[in-house]
């Protein structure tokens, strides 16, 4: 009797096991994909072959209250025919699962090389080829909730591009709330400084209001 209670315990055990092991193999909502599918990391044709005039790196944090201004201004750039000139933009796009449902209403960080829009600028899905940064753990395919606030995030964007895009010059665009880059010395001496303001940019709300830091821009960057 005793032994068939052990065994009965260790069947228990491993039974738990099998179904706590079940469920994060299908949670997959934070990692490249879940749900059984294989996520899609290719980019055909890339990295680029011919140099470009300019590389426009946009790192565009849309996870808070300025999601559908973040939104119209990608739209905004869809609308510009730039077929014709060596100009490539490419942006990482992270959105909130509430403030805005347009575009496609999706809520995860997903990165794209802009492309032209002939229907002009609306607030529809976006047209843009989608990309993935397998460093980020990005797929085309699956979904992924990215720390816009973390600046190993910033690091793995510009790597990604400067690998992909070879470009005479580059410029790097952070779009969301800031702090200000450095205190005002002016306010400073008239004692009109805001006591308490963050020198910092890019809020991501899903992920417990982190942000980056004018020091973490410098390391990040460099």
């Amino acid at each position: 009797m005793k032994k068939f209670q052990k065994l009965m315990g260790v069947m228990l055990i491993f039974s738990l096991l099998i179904m706590i092991a079940c469920e994060d193999s299908g949670s997959g909502s934070s990692g490249g994909g879940g749900g059984g599918v294989t996520p899609d990391y290719s980019n055909p044709g890339l990295p680029l072959t011919e140099t470009q005039d300019w590389l426009i790196m946009y790192y565009c944090d849309g996870d808070n209250n300025l999601e559908e201004d973040l939104m119209n201004d990608l739209n905004e750039m869809e609308s510009i025919d730039l077929s014709a000139k060596n100009i490539k933009i490419v942006a990482l796009v992270d959105r909130h699962a509430s403030y805005y449902t347009g575009s496609d209403n999706w809520s995860d960080t997903r990165v794209y090389e802009v492309k032209y829009d002939s229907s002009g600028y609306n607030n529809k899905a976006l047209v843009s080829e989608r990309l993935a940064i397998e460093s980020l753990g990005i797929a085309k395919n699956a979904s992924k909730e990215i720390n816009m606030g973390d600046g190993a995030t910033v690091t793995k964007f510009i790597e990604f591009c400067m690998d992909n895009y070879p470009a005479d010059h580059t410029m790097l665009l952070f779009s969301n709330h800031g702090g200000g880059w450095r205190e005002n010395p002016v306010a400073k001496k008239n004692r009109l400084d805001r006591i308490g303001v963050t020198k910092a940019v890019c809020w991501d709300e899903t992920n417990g209001d982190a942000c980056l830091y004018t020091s973490e821009l410098r390391t990040s960057i460099s």
